[in-house]
């Protein structure tokens, strides 16, 4: 097995074991394990025909080194420790280490052995497990492969769902809206109409009057905003300067960033190239988000947006990270990204699987449709291209991460 520590390892004192039953019995010869008696001096003092039979080596080899030197590099040190305790008396079980054969191959060798003797002699036994461990190797590998195709299986399913669920709901929504739209626009004709004759003194009509007003008016945003998500109106895609883009969207929204005190900073990559995208839907995209990150930051003291843009080359896409892979962005794809940075509290992480489901939203009640995150989705996947949402670990606010293709020269 190796060699013991305080034992005069190479000082060619090597006397052979005794002639005894186990070197003579013909068991000892036929034997298919590997069957020896070693001394404390770390040298082999009889070893059966398996020896030569496994690793290669003549006999004479095997028996004239030192049989650490035949042990693997990395084992030699744990060898070493077994051999240890079997002078402190305690027999070797099941103890593995790699031989190197005389091809320089890793043979796997499991040990049972008995503690020296009083003529300080080691009589051991010892099996080639070499192909039981290339079989568990194997096992492993195939394991983890298995686990990893069960992942990227779940995946593409769950992205095939989700991609076929906001097919439905599309349909669905265009059905709904048109039914919808046309009712609510006469209701709010009617609340207006009624208005106009109520009495001012009379605060109860008013103030139900008023509600109702409200009411049909989040009513009628859910419309849009199912309007929205259903249209499949073809993009006009161009060429987009994405720092002018932005501009004018920071520009639109001027008025909400300062009335809610919130800190801008623009950080975009020097020579950045353009986008390809639709300049009123990706537009609408970047009034959405900022919207929202408004929203998110209204209890933070010192609220601050800040919007990074890069150019990158698409590595490692996974198989369908979009609505539709075949359709959407490969590896290799010269890309921009964009990030949407607050500094809010974050998404909480059980909401983070659902927020582009429809009507689903982290805003108190009666804030928002839970449609906006929905009909972003929307859009990106219309660009072909990717959207994520994160929290940031060291901030804690959210980040969207936004990747267009890149316009081609």
């Amino acid at each position: 097995m190796g060699s013991p520590v305080g034992t005069n390892l190479g000082s060619g004192s090597r006397e052979t074991a005794p002639t005894g039953i186990l070197s003579t019995d013909p068991f000892f010869e036929l034997s298919l394990d590997m069957l020896c008696i070693a001394g404390t001096d770390g040298y082999f003092k009889r070893i059966n025909p398996a020896f030569t039979r496994i690793l290669g080596y003549d006999p004479k080899i095997l028996l004239s080194r030192p049989f650490v030197e035949f042990v693997h590099p990395e084992d030699v040190q744990a060898t070493i420790q077994e051999i240890q305790r079997l002078d402190s008396g305690q027999p070797t079980v099941m103890f593995e280490n790699r031989y190197l054969d005389s091809t320089g191959q890793i043979r796997w060798i499991q040990w049972n052995a008995s503690a020296p003797n009083a003529d300080g002699l080691i009589y051991a036994v010892a099996r080639d497990i070499t192909a039981r461990k290339r079989a568990e190797d194997d096992l492993r590998k195939n394991a983890a492969e298995l686990e990893n195709s069960n992942r990227q299986l779940k995946a593409t399913q769950e992205q095939l769902i989700q991609a076929e669920k906001m097919e439905s709901v599309g349909r669905l929504a265009a059905g709904v809206a048109h039914e919808v739209k046309n009712p609510l626009a006469l209701l709010l004709l009617g609340i207006n109409y009624l208005s106009s004759g109520v009495d001012p003194n009379d605060p109860n009509v008013a103030e139900i009057l008023d509600e109702m007003t409200q009411a049909i008016t989040r009513a009628d945003r859910i419309v849009r905003g199912l309007v929205n998500f259903s249209s499949e109106n073809q993009l006009q895609l161009c060429p987009i300067d994405l720092r002018a883009l932005l501009g004018d969207v920071l520009l639109m929204m001027r008025h909400e960033l300062t009335k809610h005190s919130v800190r801008t900073e623009l950080k975009l990559e020097k020579d950045l190239p353009p986008i390809l995208a639709d300049r009123v839907r990706i537009e609408q995209v970047f009034v959405n988000l900022i919207t929202n990150a408004i929203q998110a930051m209204e209890e933070t003291g010192e609220p601050r947006l800040v919007i990074r843009a890069r150019q990158e080359t698409l590595q490692d896409v996974s198989r369908d990270q979009g609505a539709r892979s075949l359709d959407h962005l490969r590896d290799g794809d010269p890309v921009v990204v964009i990030e949407i940075i607050d500094n809010g509290p974050g998404v909480p992480a059980e909401a983070l699987p659902k927020l582009f489901d429809p009507f689903f939203t982290t805003k108190a009640t009666g804030v928002g449709t839970g449609l906006g995150l929905t009909v972003v989705r929307r859009i990106i996947d219309l660009h072909r291209g990717f959207i994520a949402i994160r929290n940031d670990p060291k901030t804690g606010g959210a980040v969207v991460s936004l990747t267009l293709k890149q316009a081609q020269p």
